[in-house]
């Protein structure tokens, strides 16, 4: 069942719905991509508090010497391609409730591997949820369906006190989401075979089983086994594109070029 609905998921970009609450990926992978202001004079309201395994330290807007206003970002960058499920933001514990968000927004970037623009450009993320947290020291969690992503932004649009101030603080703030080991390798990479003839792919890296597909063949009905990797060529001369992917992060993976040459060959020695 679980190979099937993969399997769908690959040919019509159906997004999974997390069934259980997903894990936090490991805070200690993380790296701040951008900050809009981070309070650096004042306090240590450095941007890299947010994740750093601490609830009474913190990322703080500037105030010491101006207050720039709503909207501010944290985007930060997991470190690796991940299936992303959701988030939980955590208040700062200590100093009092200034900058706890109220309206919200959380994005992933659009194209999982490639490091987007900075200052953000909108058109290069994905909204996945967006919402008010209540005005509480309690930590709030945000789940929607799984999303493969490496950078993730948390963009704050007002102050949940209602009284118009203009900072943010995060106190922590988790991802949740499952990962895989590294990129994926199918091998061999390009083949080339007769009309009607046979080639074995396998994988390596990333997170096994690995799911086979053709995009593209111009041979006339080539077929690959799904979890298996036998590729057989089609009758006629042409090409094939095959494609395989981490069976955890679909997104994560790779392709192979098949070369379908005429079986003929040679007429036989007289």
């Amino acid at each position: 069942v679980g190979l099937l609905f993969f399997y769908f998921f690959l040919l019509c970009s159906v997004q999974p719905i997390w069934v259980q609450t997903p894990p936090s990926i490991p805070q200690e992978n993380f790296t701040k991509y951008w900050v809009d202001s981070e309070e650096l004079t004042g306090e240590n309201g450095a941007g890299q508090n947010a994740y750093d395994g601490d609830s009474a330290t913190a990322w703080v807007t500037a105030w010491s010497s101006g207050s720039p206003p709503h909207p501010h970002s944290l985007q930060v960058d997991l470190g690796s391609v991940y299936s992303i499920g959701g988030i939980r933001y955590k208040p700062r514990t200590v100093g009092g409730p200034n900058g706890r968000i109220g309206q919200y927004e959380i994005y992933v970037a659009s194209t999982s591997g490639t490091p987007p623009t900075i200052p953000p450009i909108v058109s290069q993320w994905t909204l996945v949820a967006s919402g008010v947290f209540p005005n509480t020291s309690t930590e709030q969690q945000v789940l929607f369906p799984a999303v493969a992503s490496r950078y993730v932004w948390l963009r704050a649009l007002s102050e949940a006190q209602n009284k118009g101030n203009p900072w943010t603080a995060v106190g922590e703030f988790n991802v949740l989401g499952t990962g895989s080991s590294g990129n994926v390798t199918i091998n061999p990479p390009t083949a080339t075979i007769g009309a009607g003839g046979q080639q074995q792919f396998t994988g390596s890296g990333g997170t096994p089983p690995y799911a086979f597909i053709i995009t593209n063949d111009t041979s006339g009905g080539a077929s690959v086994g799904f979890t298996t990797g036998l590729y057989i060529a089609g009758p006629n001369a042409g090409a094939s594109t095959i494609r395989m992917a981490d069976s955890s992060v679909p997104e994560l993976a790779t392709t192979a070029t098949v070369t379908v040459t005429d079986s003929t060959g040679p007429p036989p020695p007289i």
